[in-house]
């Protein structure tokens, strides 16, 4: 596992004079080792089409003057340093001057990019199918193999953009694929990222067995619907890295939307964040250290190890500042290193992914991922195809597509005791007492919660933004539709937004039996977009009935993160504190760490303990045995983040 690693970007302009003249390989390799790095991605050639060693295939930065490739590697390997050599191969403007490997989008525009488009990020897109274009690069990685101890690649821009250029286009028609079918080109881009991924292999392969080699693409987790094949392809690579730096396009949601899907089968998955204010190429810029420290902790928290993004001065200078940040954060993940090696991870909710996941337009999935990360669930997103047995309750939000193999699949967990929470349209009435009628045609509606319904729920008519269904069921219901006045039109309104409630209906709202809990309304998408708490509180209150002894139990607010990991004969539970703010228009910021204060963690466990401490001082932990098999401890303080280490005794 790579736990304290650079990527190094070093993306120059060919108009740039001096690239490399500062570069000293002493002071690079010192500033690495002062900030604990252990591993680096450093560059072969970039997004410009430039090599920075020398080269007869490609073309060399006209202002290089050495082998800069072959320093770092040299100094790097002296001081082991583990250094895999970043390779792009969708973007280079270089190889793009052959107008014939670009891309064609449907649209007809080359390389998806207009003439005198200067906006960021607006590389011309070159196809990964064109076969030409893929000679060129297995050229100039053999130029690298026999020239360098090569540790591995990590290949970037592994992705194609619906290309509908005439080698795709042609292939597509020898597979039976329709090129004027979306669905039919996003099929033919997986199986061309397939097809390059085993042949770089091979022929990397051929060379030397690397140490690894990764493909840097989205890895939306496939939802077992689409027939596409991403979660396929992530078995042609040594490990898994997620790209997500929250301040740029990912936000603070994507990390743990991608972990808690890939990180389910315990493989090796470094996290990468970057060290820049915003996103790729953020010059001058330097992230809060809380921010930083908040996405690597949150990193090893998932089983991940982690990985800084940085970007090196065309001069071939590491800026001290940035790494003596980075080297205050490595510092601390060296010494929790130790309780995160070789750990697994604990889930007792398997979520399954919708089909919307590989579109990237995942709210359902996103909201449930929220509540469940506030409600300190231990939980796995998982697609169709997955054993649902592993799990005590399975979770069908808002929209899941169940086809006859899948119903099967539910009735057999259903049958041998497992428990089910479904919304909105997640309905299977082969599977589940549960018949979909129709769309509700009243939204917005409300849920009507009477008297004694929860301890915790107030009695009340709450308005659900979203549009819900109307089913009959034998399920016992808790609670029903209500509906309001009429729907808001143009002609026909009240105040300011929807007419209030008016009556309440006869279709059920809220059910709940011994083994399925259903509510009528898509809560989970309904949560991420409007953000009202009662509808967590509703989805609490299910899963409070389905899995009434969860592993974990704590006190602690709804903002920390709290994750349960095995790490052989012990548990570490890692609770991070800190939270991110919408201080700006588009990006949500940290920039402090929260102490918490009296925490109490419950965890379910029949072993005889040994000793209980905090990873970060050692200092022990004052527990006791509690009713229903729970070992309960107290912890005085936490700033930022910290494990608890629950040693058992040997048996």
């Amino acid at each position: 596992m790579f736990y304290r690693q650079i990527h190094l970007d070093f993306h120059t302009s060919p108009v740039i004079p001096d690239v490399g003249s500062g570069f000293d390989s002493e002071d690079f390799v010192k500033t690495l080792k002062d900030a604990h790095v252990n591993s680096i991605n450093i560059f072969a050639k970039c997004h410009h089409g430039m090599c920075y060693y020398p080269t007869k295939v490609g073309t060399m930065h006209p202002s290089l003057k050495f082998d800069l490739l072959g320093n770092m590697i040299d100094i790097l390997h002296k001081n082991g340093i583990r250094c895999p050599i970043y390779f792009p191969l969708g973007w280079e403007e270089n190889a793009a001057e052959h107008t014939e490997w670009l891309e064609v989008g449907k649209d007809g525009i080359i390389g998806h990019k207009l003439p005198f488009d200067s906006t960021n990020n607006t590389w011309r897109k070159l196809c990964l199918n064109n076969r030409d274009y893929i000679g060129f690069i297995k050229e100039q990685l053999s130029e690298i193999l026999e020239s360098y101890d090569v540790d591995g690649f990590w290949f970037d821009i592994i992705f194609q953009q619906k290309c509908l250029c005439k080698e795709c286009r042609s292939e597509m028609k020898q597979l039976g694929l329709n090129i004027e079918n979306e669905h039919d080109i996003l099929i033919h881009d997986e199986y061309v990222l397939k097809k390059l991924q085993t042949e770089l292999n091979n022929f990397i392969y051929s060379y030397k067995k690397v140490a690894s080699i990764f493909y840097n693409s989205p890895w939306a987790p496939d939802s077992g619907h689409n027939g596409l094949t991403s979660e396929e392809r992530t078995k042609l690579q040594t490990h898994l890295e997620i790209e997500s730096l929250p301040s740029g396009k990912w936000g603070y949601n994507h990390f743990p939307l991608s972990v808690n899907f890939h990180n389910r089968k315990n493989d090796i998955i470094v996290g990468m964040t970057g060290k820049f204010h915003l996103s790729w190429g953020d010059h001058g810029s330097l992230k809060n250290d809380e921010a930083l420290e908040y996405e690597c902790f949150r990193m090893i928290a998932n089983g991940c190890g982690c990985s800084i993004g940085d970007q090196m001065h065309p001069r071939g200078k590491l800026n001290k500042t940035v790494y003596k940040h980075i080297g205050r954060i490595y510092r601390e993940i060296e010494i929790f290193e130790p309780y995160c090696e070789s750990s697994t991870k604990f889930a007792e909710i398997g979520v399954i992914v919708s089909a919307d996941f590989f579109e990237h337009n995942a709210l359902s999935d996103e909201g449930v991922m929220r509540m469940l990360i506030e409600l300190h669930y231990q939980f796995d997103f998982i697609p169709i195809t997955d054993n649902l047995n592993k799990y005590k309750l399975i979770i069908l939000p808002d929209e899941v597509e169940i086809d006859s193999v899948f119903s099967k699949k539910i009735s057999d967990y259903l049958a041998h005791g497992g428990k089910i929470l479904s919304t909105g349209k997640s309905i299977d009435s082969n599977s589940m007492p549960i018949r979909l009628e129709k769309s509700n045609p009243y939204c917005p509606a409300y849920i009507v919660i009477p008297e004694g319904f929860s301890d915790d729920i107030d009695p009340l008519e709450y308005v659900c933004y979203e549009q819900g269904t109307l089913i009959q069921t034998e399920l016992p219901v808790k609670a029903y539709i209500g509906d309001p006045y009429f729907n808001r039109t143009y002609n026909c309104f009240s105040s300011h937004m929807h007419f209030p409630f008016d009556k309440t209906s006869t279709y059920p709202a809220i059910c709940l039996s011994t083994q399925i809990g259903y509510c009528a309304f898509p809560l989970f998408r309904d949560y991420i977009i409007n953000g009202n708490r009662i509808y967590r509180d509703f989805i609490q209150y299910l899963i409070s009935a389905l899995l009434p002894q969860p592993v974990l139990l704590t006190n602690a607010p709804t903002w920390t993160e709290v994750t349960v990991r095995e790490h052989f004969n012990r548990i570490c539970v890692h609770i991070l504190g800190y939270i991110a703010e919408k201080k700006t228009k588009t990006i949500d910021i940290v920039d402090s760490r929260q102490t918490l204060r009296n925490i109490s963690v419950k965890i379910r466990t029949e072993k005889p303990v040994k000793n209980v401490f905090l990873a970060r001082s050692s200092a022990r932990l004052s527990y006791l045995y509690v009713e229903n098999r729970y070992l309960e401890i107290s912890i005085p303080e936490i700033v930022g983040y910290d494990i608890i280490v629950i040693d058992f005794q040997q048996e």
